[in-house]
């Protein structure tokens, strides 16, 4: 902060850290320091998950002002006072409510940030990001977006993300990776929990550092740990490379006693901003098989683009080149003469950007007729697109592997016009659109018909697949054995 400051370079941080280092604590005072000595008509803004975890971090700033000599104003004490009588704004005032300095100071949670609106900022300050949860009627791209608005590209400005990891999707883990990559204004800062002063435990004597040092060493390439509370030698000795002193890998040893996995530990005191979002948030899959299969598996396209259809002779499929473009294709299709060899799956995302994207993958089946033989992901679109065009450019992809089998999540295509509320006047056109499929594309995945309403009127086939309560618990109890056992191919980084 103070580089950027000196530098005259807006102040842009995300901030990644460990759990316990007081990173909301540093941000805030810094803030405070800039309102108390350097700039006024500074107005800052907290933005935590809750008002009443804002309310803490701004509890801070109070204590600064509490421990303030009121000399160096020519009053007695400094404290804050109502702004405008807003219980959400404050200013800093002397104890017979004389303004001292000209800055506001606003306190907002997620759940409720409309009276930020309308204020010109100069700082802000977002605690706990990848904690903000998306809703139907906001996101923490939308809010931050919203503030971010009103700050101006000065310097002495200020706008600081802070938060601990919570997986590795979501507004907080992309933006990290953009400023980590230099794509972003931000700068990423990630705090290992060997700068946490209290993350140490000191050695008796010289002797004991000495012991402590040898076996690190003679245990350097040591791959397997003992058991399951405790961690390789090889590990140890990266948070020495890493930069964790001796006396925090004694902590970290002795914490890690009381963990029975690798992943609890280090989404608790993560060494580097890899495992720090790695481990975190709700674990499906080993974390250690995804790294074997990435390493396995994982290989670039042949091809970058899309897929359109030509108007003119016999509509043939045409590949368009585009490093930006949403198909990644690995293997093209073979000349082999097997029907339904390829499918092709549709996971139905939603149109915008803040939302998830759609996902249509193809898969090579033709191995399993052999004992041992895994299916295999060859080609895949990932992006936003509008729900028609989604349906056809999934069966141009179809086409194109060989009149693929075409199977389609079709919950967003059945919702009736009644429940079809984000869709506005659509819900009839969403729920015609495979039917039109249909008389374009024969080869579609069916499944028998439940509905009553359908029955009655002599529908007892349905077009895709209908992902429940069940079906979806299901998938995933099967995908964790095909994953854990290692029985499909998937090149796709992503």
């Amino acid at each position: 902060m103070e580089e950027m400051r000196r530098n005259d370079i807006p102040i842009r941080i995300i901030l990644l850290k460990a759990r316990q280092w007081g990173g909301s604590t540093l941000v805030q005072l810094y803030m405070a320091w800039i309102q108390l000595f350097v700039a006024e008509g500074w107005y800052s803004v907290i933005i935590a998950q809750t008002k009443d975890t804002a309310r803490r971090i701004k509890a801070m700033y109070k204590k600064v002002l509490d421990n303030i000599p009121g000399f160096i104003y020519g009053v007695g004490k400094i404290q804050f006072s109502p702004y405008e009588h807003s219980a959400s704004d404050s200013i800093i005032t002397d104890q017979s409510g004389n303004k001292i300095r000209d800055n506001v100071i606003t306190v907002a949670s997620y759940e409720n940030f409309e009276s930020t609106r309308g204020m010109d900022y100069a700082m802000a300050h977002f605690s706990e990001v990848a904690y903000w949860r998306t809703t139907d009627s906001k996101s923490a791209e939308q809010v931050i977006t919203n503030i971010d608005s009103n700050i101006l590209e000065r310097p002495l400005t200020m706008e600081i993300s802070e938060s601990t990891a919570n997986g590795m999707s979501g507004y907080f883990y992309d933006e990290y990776q953009m400023a980590k990559e230099g794509t972003s204004s931000r700068k990423a800062l990630f705090i290992p929990f060997f700068y946490i002063e209290n993350d140490m435990i000191s050695f008796k004597d010289k002797r004991e550092a000495r012991i402590f040092i040898l076996e690190l060493l003679a245990n350097k390439d040591v791959k397997t740990p003992k058991d399951d509370n405790s961690e390789p030698g090889q590990y140890l000795y990266s948070l020495w490379e890493k930069g964790a002193t001796l006396e925090h890998i004694k902590w970290y040893i002795k914490k890690r006693s009381s963990f029975h996995d690798h992943a609890s530990m280090a989404s608790e005191a993560p060494s580097d901003d890899v495992e720090c979002f790695k481990y975190s948030g709700n674990l499906v899959f080993n974390i250690y098989t995804i790294e074997v299969m990435r390493d396995r598996y994982v290989c670039p396209p042949v091809f970058i683009g899309d897929i359109s259809q030509s108007d003119k002779g016999k509509r043939r499929i045409i590949l368009t080149k585009d490093d930006n473009g949403s198909l990644r294709i690995w293997k093209k299709p073979d000349d082999t003469m097997t029907a339904n060899e390829y499918l092709v799956v549709v996971d139905v995302g939603g149109r915008g950007k803040g939302s998830d994207p759609s996902c249509i993958t193809v898969i090579n089946r033709w191995n399993l007729r052999f004992s041992g033989g895994k299916p295999e992901v060859v080609a895949r679109w990932h992006g936003h697109m509008r729900y028609d065009f989604l349906a056809y450019k999934a069966v141009k992809i179809a086409i194109y592997y060989k009149n693929a089998l075409l199977a389609f999540e079709s919950n967003t295509f059945d919702k009736k016009k009644s429940e079809a509320s984000e869709f506005v006047e659509e819900g009839d056109h969403i729920r015609g659109i495979l039917k039109k499929v249909e008389d374009i594309y024969p080869n579609l995945y069916k499944r028998t018909a439940t509905d009553p309403e359908d029955i009655r009127n002599g529908i007892y086939k349905k077009i895709g697949f209908q992902t429940n309560k069940k079906t979806k618990q299901d998938m995933v109890d099967n995908f964790i054995v095909a994953f854990e056992d290692d029985m499909f191919i998937d090149p796709d980084e992503r």
